[in-house]
């Protein structure tokens, strides 16, 4: 069964072999289905191929020298390299074992193998489109981010930060402080450079634990890191300090060269084209106003705002 997706502009294909019955994407990616992979105003982006394997099948990893590992809401990650070739291993919870996906040079191609009777199938589906989707795009002048945007009067703002530091929180307050602000995705937006010079971000169907699955963008308006602090104070960021303070939040192998590359290059034109900030601040509204009084003082600097 072929399930065809719009997500980001991008049009994606998960390609579900037979042997896996009534199989189903999660309920997030009802607003991002297509009638085909061209659908999207950019086309095909990948194919992620789901084929019966038996419980594990670690021949997708033989050859390939391990580069990383993380656990994080995915489960337990590692990641193998073998030149421009690329494999990861994902166990979705201790004991579990883990479950393997070879994807192709570029990314625009890549195979995962499960047991057609896996009761995590449909976790890992959605998480291996996630990591693939992630490197896919950056070619495309894209990333994903780790950050909570909120849209408020038509603009987009991206909170980040270490884990625990309160991006989701600072959301809520915006949209307590300034009426008619919404969520647009609360954990894995996808920010993109348009071929005119436009920077706009873009909802997903990857938004951690809150359920927001928007299939809408809109032009980003800032970044801003937000530090736990017990006063309420922004400022703002330029040149390096700015590329820094986007970096730690972007999905990208850095294991490979020219990925890293390319995503960096993206980053010093976003950061140039509208403000970055750090905000130190406490858990309420007056950390947001604070935090959009201030972007909106540094907004005539920027062409793009």
């Amino acid at each position: 069964m072929i399930f065809n997706l719009d997500i980001a502009g991008f049009g994606v294909r998960v390609d579900v072999d037979a042997a896996f019955g009534s199989f189903r994407l999660p309920a997030s990616y009802a607003p991002f289905r297509a009638d085909a992979p061209d659908t999207a105003a950019g086309a095909h982006l990948l194919t992620l191929k789901v084929r019966p394997g038996v419980a594990s099948s670690p021949e997708l990893i033989e050859g390939m020298t391990p580069v990383a590992t993380g656990i994080n809401d995915l489960g337990e990650a590692r990641l193998f390299a073998d030149g421009d070739r690329y494999s990861v291993a994902l166990s979705p919870m201790p004991g579990a074992g883990f479950r393997f996906m070879k994807m192709e040079p570029g990314f625009a191609s890549a195979e995962l193998r499960l047991h057609p009777a896996d009761r995590f199938a449909a976790f890992t589906v959605d998480s291996m489109l996630r990591i693939l989707f992630s490197q896919a795009v950056v070619d495309r002048g894209a990333f994903m981010l780790h950050a909570s945007a909120v849209v408020a009067d038509g603009r987009a703002y991206l909170f980040m930060g270490k884990s625990g530091t309160g991006k989701s929180t600072h959301a809520r307050q915006w949209m307590k402080a300034f009426p008619g602000a919404e969520l647009l995705n609360d954990d894995n937006p996808i920010v993109r450079l348009l071929p005119d010079g436009a920077l706009r971000v873009y909802g997903s169907p990857w938004s951690g634990k809150t359920r927001c699955y928007r299939n809408e963008s809109a032009p980003v308006a800032g970044f801003v890191r937000l530090r736990q602090a017990p006063l309420n104070s922004y400022h703002a960021a330029a040149d390096i300090e700015a590329f820094v303070a986007i970096l730690p939040g972007v999905s990208v192998i850095t294991h490979s060269r020219p990925l890293y590359q390319r995503v960096c290059s993206t980053l010093t034109a976003a950061a140039a084209l509208v403000p970055v900030g750090i905000l130190d601040c406490r858990p309420d509204e007056d950390a947001a106003r604070t935090c959009r009084a201030a972007l909106a003082d540094s907004c005539g600097s920027y062409a793009s705002i």
